[in-house]
């Protein structure tokens, strides 16, 4: 049970390089301690993301500055072999930039939820690793992030357009803030990471198709991506989607579902696949499929299985 779920594109540490020689920093030392096959003629390579969390660390430790977020202003799409810059060249308004961004997310890691949702009359972009934020590196790469998804959408905002609050579920920083942010209101440990985008008001993040059959399929795909949140619940999906809770309750009655049952499946699926094929331990998997801590998540498992996590990752491993 070696296999490692998490990853991360090789082309999201090239920023870190650059800060890196800039500093002077052996980064491929660094690298080589964490096990990273950082090859120049390998092209764009996979990385175990607990490993490249790491490296990311020692850089910061190395450097005594904020790579993450130093990285992230270095961040261009335009470098990259990736049809994602081709296409994001080719954007007309910031929704078409949304729609990039959530099509192409997925081909440089595969940690990190996306999604936008209204909060306090604006919407904001949304993020949440799938790591808790004590992992070392966790605060380095959420900076990244945020630089880098700022950097993506500038283009398509206003020139004087600054974030009036930004969320981070990760601690304060000991580095001072750039000028860029001197007054932005700043939330720190907050239970995900969010940027406000001025979308209108009428924006629909996820269409819902008319027909009934592709809609409860629609319903399902974002269940199975999303039930893993803590947050996963009737009146979040309801936002997510558009819709009253009540009228969301109804569709989902009319087709014998019920959003416990779909929530508990999405979470149990994960759960089984993460005991079945990684080597994390319970509290991981814990906080990967929405719980903070391990009591809850084995009394959860335990309802969908008979038994807790641990047994059930023992019973993997006992002949017949």
């Amino acid at each position: 049970m070696t296999q490692k779920i998490a990853i991360t594109s090789s082309m999201n540490l090239e920023p870190f390089i650059e800060v890196c020689e800039e500093y002077k920093v052996p980064w491929r030392t660094i690298a080589d301690k964490h096990g990273l096959p950082m090859d120049d003629a390998a092209g764009n390579q996979w990385l175990p993301t607990q490993f490249a969390m790491r490296f990311v660390h020692d850089l910061a430790m190395q450097t005594g500055e904020p790579v993450g977020r130093l990285a992230g202003e270095r961040f261009d799409l335009a470098k990259l072999d990736h049809p994602a810059a081709e296409v994001m060249a080719q954007a007309e308004g910031l929704e078409q930039a949304y729609e990039v961004v959530m099509t192409y997310f997925r081909d440089f890691n595969n940690h990190v939820l996306l999604w936008p949702e209204r909060i306090e009359g604006q919407w904001m972009l949304c993020h949440r690793c799938l790591f808790p934020p004590t992992l070392p590196g966790s605060s380095q790469v959420e900076w990244f992030r945020v630089m880098l998804m700022m950097g993506l959408f500038r283009p398509f905002l206003p020139k004087d357009w600054k974030p009036e609050v930004l969320w981070l579920y990760t601690p304060s920083p000991k580095s001072a803030l750039p000028q860029a942010l001197a007054s932005t209101q700043m939330r720190y440990n907050a239970p995900y990471g969010a940027i406000p985008l001025p979308f209108a008001d009428d924006f629909q993040p996820f269409a819902q198709p008319s027909q009934s059959t592709a809609w409860l399929d629609s319903l399902l795909a974002l269940a199975s991506t999303y039930a893993v949140l803590p947050e996963f619940n009737i009146h979040w999906l309801a936002r997510l989607t558009n819709t009253s809770p009540r009228t969301l309750q109804r569709r989902l009655k009319d087709h014998g579902v019920q959003f416990r049952q779909m929530r508990d499946e999405a979470r149990y699926l994960q759960a089984r696949k993460l005991l079945e094929s990684t080597e994390m331990t319970v509290e991981e998997i814990a906080w990967r499929t929405g719980y903070s801590d391990r009591a809850n998540f084995n009394r959860a498992f335990r309802a969908w299985s008979g038994v807790t996590a641990p047994q059930f990752r023992r019973q993997l491993s006992e002949p017949g």
